[in-house]
């Protein structure tokens, strides 16, 4: 993809994050290498980095996608009721160090701070949220559109962080959670994302948060009001606003 089509499309995710969605990209990105060229060209016109989020290029082969900072809030957040919300609960990780490309798996242990219980709020910036292809759902930082930071998860080093509970006071009747990343998967997933990131000239950097997949949803909110949910006593809440 020429880089004038990659600036055209990240033109459109910008302005569209701020003010409303766009019906088509001007050309469809055809490798992940222009997706993330598009993540990235689209995070310059908006401001700096505050985390990554993980992600699968259709169910499958991994990927990420960065995080505004400007959209990394805090427990007890108000955020806008737009339409197509939907939200995930996550687990964070917040780092207390640079993480190299090269690092290794003690160096990544060591460079983890604490990890939170968080929220992902999920939004398209495309007017159809179905019928796009893989890479264009990349390209759309995966349909990231803020994240919320809850409580830390207390003796996070010694917990299942695949199997801790849920409980929530917005999941519908039913609703179960999905396994995790473990530990080890996790520190796994932030070497591959360390290199990566490099690579798109956005390092790693202490500060950031990085969420592993969600554990519970996305579930639709279609009403304001104020959402929460706890993970071994670890809290996270957000009050949706009318729009």
């Amino acid at each position: 993809m020429q880089s004038d089509m990659i600036e055209s499309c990240a033109a459109q995710f910008a302005h569209a994050h701020l003010t409303g969605q766009i019906d088509a990209l001007p050309l469809l990105p055809e490798t992940a290498e222009d997706a993330f060229a598009i993540q990235s060209a689209t995070i310059a016109r908006l401001g700096v980095v505050g985390g990554w989020k993980h992600g699968l290029i259709g169910g499958r082969d991994l990927a990420c996608a960065p995080i505004l900072k400007a959209e990394v809030h805090h427990s007890g957040t108000l955020q806008p009721h737009l339409r197509g919300l939907r939200i995930e609960v996550e687990t964070a990780f917040l780092l207390g160090k640079d993480i190299a490309p090269d690092a290794t798996f003690e160096a990544i242990i060591d460079a983890i701070d604490d990890v939170h219980i968080a929220f992902e709020c999920l939004r398209t910036r495309f007017v159809t949220p179905t019928g796009h292809t893989p890479l264009e759902l990349m390209a759309d930082r995966f349909t990231n559109y803020s994240i919320v930071i809850g409580d830390a998860i207390a003796d996070w080093r010694n917990r299942d962080l695949a199997a801790l509970a849920i409980t929530t006071n917005f999941a519908p009747a039913g609703t179960r959670a999905a396994p995790g990343m473990s530990l080890d998967q996790s520190v796994d997933f932030l070497g591959f994302l360390a290199r990566r990131a490099a690579e798109l000239g956005l390092p790693l950097s202490a500060g950031q948060y990085v969420i592993t997949g969600a554990r519970l949803g996305p579930i639709p909110l279609t009403t304001p009001g104020t959402f929460h949910a706890e993970i071994n006593h670890a809290r996270v809440e957000m009050t949706v606003t009318a729009a």
